[in-house]
């Protein structure tokens, strides 16, 4: 797994629009 902000970016992109 990537680093915790990358996976987030990954499975939440909505988050980071």
């Amino acid at each position: 797994m990537l680093t915790t902000t990358a996976s987030l970016k990954f499975h939440f992109p909505a988050l980071y629009s």
